[in-house]
């Protein structure tokens, strides 16, 4: 069984639902299940997306129809049928796909390419096989309005042809195992699917909203005690109504009861031949079910024998009026009055002889029918509950906080993302959590990847993304993808969450963490947030996470490792790489990059950058052909306006003008002016620059380390020279030795593949959160 959790919301929770039947008009059976079900999840926050195969129909579907559901849902969708619908089985029962269309499935290929949905639900297990299209991330559940294995030899045993659907159990476990969860009709069909199939199942009994009924009888029927039916013309329904009158209308002349027997609806066209018999009355098909309620005193559910709950017996409840019905058709209705649980079509008939004479009886009924709506709301209640949690939390989440820098177009960010989004989506299922205002522009960055991942905006994202005066937004249609808007405290508390990938820090961190989140690990990309720090980003970040128990520093760089663990002494240190891959889209521009466009790269610090106007004089020399060399600064803040004069590089107004912040270099590394012949690195390992060099020595760009300062262990002798002279050297091998160049370019990209083999520090991550998903609470 599944434990009820909580009241949890559905809040833009997007729900496919897959429909043989239409739910407009609403006057059949299932059509109202359908309908109810959707519409009690719509009440919650969901977002119904309604796919519409007209199986049970096959003339012309009138346009009002479709008119009329489009309003009813958020979106509505349609699909005709390709191949004869509600065929007779091929054997003697169905196959469990026996009436599958390859039009339904090629439509529902397209629905998930394109759109993303938390859970699916299948109508009739005749259909389940929808289910293996859908992708892993989606809650699958299947409403079986009725059980199909046995329902051949349910209706010989009454002398009724096969109709409809009919199956075996092994075939209908099929079905059910497709399903992560399972809704029952009725308690009774529950025990049969959890004896056949392995998949949690729920009763969600059918329940109508409350129509009490004002009895307006006819002059005629005065002195009468009127009993009522009202159906379609099925089979079951026919052979039922027949028995009750030639079971009990004998016993009404016998004691000369004053009761009139009256039926209602398509059921009507099969009992012609009772038109005149006296005592009964053929109302035919009504306007509404209305009509026949107010008509009638009792209403009567003499059902002997038939599959999944009594719709009408529902439908009877909730118009609170006495109700008279066979034990049968009350199964999975909570009530144990002896007027529900009649033994025979005879016990009914004397319940009903009982009421004629002691009319004052009615009202005892009318509570029990009270009674016993009640406890089906609670019950169904009870069941909804169930559903939304299971939706909400039967999948495990890794939540990413995209990096504002993810929307620009020259950051390597966007490569970046994608790459962690591609490795984490095969250990569990992903949110990107936005908290940057978007545009349609800004959204394109995220097209496709909302399809695999359900894209969040912080509630202050969402209000700065449209304009003041804007009353009714769909952001969806707005920003043109799927996304919705929650705040990460809500996220934590509503989904199941195993980790959040920190590539920004979020706004709702700045008081701290929310207590939903207090226990959820956190991987935090040091090296992202560092890479397009503000001053004083470190300080936030320290503010923030400080105190955090369940914190994880990632960082590309060893040399980070000391630092940080002094930062936050309840923090995990793990080494991983910026780049799960080659980085294609910087390595693609730098490739088409015409020579006379690129340029010698020179990263200082302050403290460098005298030696730096030495090496960047140099170079423009080495290379007349190209742009001048750019020296990034790994600090942001501006230089000391006082000191102007006390060096010589600060009366160097050409230099001055080619010096940028590190800021700045992630901010455009694939633009066209940005791409490297080479790289000087004079900043001493610093860590701002930890991801540049990770990037270029993955492409194969040259990194000279002049004096050997902390150099990397992966550099060749050669690239780190001891002294002036051997800079000298060798930078004036390369400008004259373009094959010298090429050559120490190969043995770059030799060196990272060996550095960066067998996923390096990514293994790490993919053990850490494998046991993590082990260690998650089961939702059963």
């Amino acid at each position: 069984m599944i434990d009820i959790k909580s009241n949890s919301s559905l809040k833009e929770t997007d729900i496919l639902v897959l429909s043989p039947t239409p739910t407009y008009p609403i006057n059949q059976g299932n059509r109202k299940r359908i309908y109810s079900v959707c519409q009690e999840l719509q009440n919650r926050g969901a977002r119904i997306h309604f796919l519409h195969y007209p199986q049970d129909i096959v003339a012309h579907i009138p346009s009002q129809w479709y008119k009329e559901m489009t309003n009813q849902w958020y979106s509505f969708h349609s699909v005709p049928t390709t191949r004869p619908v509600q065929a007779p089985a091929i054997g003697e029962d169905h196959l469990i796909d026996e009436w599958w269309d390859r039009g339904l499935e090629d439509y529902l290929k397209w629905l998930f390419q394109h759109n993303y949905y938390d859970a699916f639900i299948v109508n009739y297990t005749y259909l389940s096989k929808a289910f293996e299209f859908a992708p892993s991330y989606v809650c699958c559940i299947l409403d079986t309005h009725d059980r199909f294995t046995g329902r051949r030899e349910l209706l010989e045993s009454q002398g009724i042809s096969p109709e409809f659907f009919h199956t075996t159990a092994d075939q209908e476990t099929i079905a059910l195992e497709r399903a992560n969860l399972v809704w029952a009709i009725k308690e009774q069909e529950a025990v049969f699917f959890r004896e056949i199939a392995k998949t949690p199942v729920c009763t969600m009994l059918h329940i109508e909203l409350k129509n009490l009924i004002q009895r307006f009888p006819k002059p005629e029927d005065k002195d009468y005690l009127v009993i009522g039916m009202i159906g379609v013309g099925n089979s079951i329904n026919t052979t039922n109504a027949r028995a009750f009158i030639e079971q009990v209308r004998p016993l009404f002349v016998k004691y000369l009861a004053p009761i009139k027997i009256k039926f209602a609806g398509s059921l009507c066209e099969n009992l012609q031949d009772l038109e005149d018999v006296a005592g009964i009355e053929l109302m035919g098909r009504v306007e509404t079910v209305d009509e026949f309620y107010q008509a009638v005193d009792v209403a009567i559910v003499p059902m002997s024998f038939s599959t999944g709950l009594k719709i009408k017996a529902v439908e009877a409840l909730a118009t609170g009026l006495p109700i008279i019905a066979h034990r049968h058709a009350f199964e999975g209705i909570p009530s144990t009055h002896p007027y529900h649980n009649c033994e025979s079509l005879v016990e009914i008939g004397e319940k009903c002889l009982e009421l004629a004479f002691e009319p004052s009886q009615l009202s005892l009924l009318t509570e029990a029918t009270k009674t016993a709506y009640t406890q089906m709301q609670s019950q169904v209640e009870d069941a909804i509950h169930l559903t939304t949690d299971y939706i909400l939390k039967s999948k495990t989440f890794i939540i990413i906080i995209i990096n504002h820098q993810f929307f620009a177009e020259k950051s390597p960010e966007y490569d970046h993302t994608l790459q962690t989004i591609n490795y984490l989506k095969n250990l569990a299922h992903l949110i990107y959590y936005v908290d940057t205002p978007l545009d349609q522009k800004k959204a394109k960055r995220l097209h496709w990847y909302d399809r695999e991942g359900k894209v969040i905006l912080s509630p202050n994202a969402a209000q700065a993304s449209v304009l003041k005066d804007e009353q009714f937004i769909d952001y969806s249609s707005l920003l043109g993808i799927s996304c919705a808007i929650w705040s990460l405290e809500e996220l934590c508390t509503q989904r199941q969450i195993i980790a959040l990938w920190l590539m920004e820090i979020p706004a709702e961190f700045q008081s701290g963490i929310p207590d939903s989140i207090e226990n959820i690990p956190i991987y935090t990309l040091t090296d992202v947030l560092r890479s397009y720090a503000q001053p004083g980003t470190d300080g936030q970040l320290i503010k923030c996470l400080k105190d955090c128990q369940n914190l994880t520093l990632v960082n590309s760089s060893l040399s980070a490792t000391y630092l940080e663990s002094s930062w936050m002494q309840n923090a995990k240190i793990a080494i991983v790489p910026y780049w799960k891959q080659q980085p294609w889209e910087v390595k693609e521009r730098w490739a088409n990059t015409p020579d006379d466009h690129k340029r010698v790269i020179i990263l200082a610090v302050p403290q460098s950058l005298e030696l730096a106007q030495i090496v960047w004089g140099l170079c423009c020399k080495l290379f007349p052909e190209s742009l001048k060399p750019m020296v990034f600064l790994a600090k942001d803040e501006q230089l000391d306006q006082t000191n102007r004069s006390s060096a010589s590089w600060q009366q160097d107004s050409q230099f001055l003008q080619n010096i940028v912040s590190v800021s700045d270099l992630y901010h455009n590394i694939i633009a066209w002016d940005r791409t490297p012949w080479f790289v000087v690195d004079l900043s001493c390992e610093h860590l701002a620059f930890a991801i540049y060099r990770e990037t270029i020595l993955r492409i194969g760009v040259l990194r000279i380390v002049p004096q050997k300062r902390l150099s990397s262990l992966v550099q060749e002798d050669d690239l780190k020279p001891a002294s002036g002279i051997e800079l000298v050297k060798v930078l004036g091998r390369l400008a004259s030795d373009r094959e010298y160049l090429a050559q120490m370019q190969d043995k770059t990209c030799q060196n990272a593949e060996i550095i960066y083999a067998n996923d390096a520090g990514w293994s790490r991550i993919w053990r850490e959160i494998s046991q993590i998903i082990s260690c998650s609470v089961e939702y059963l």
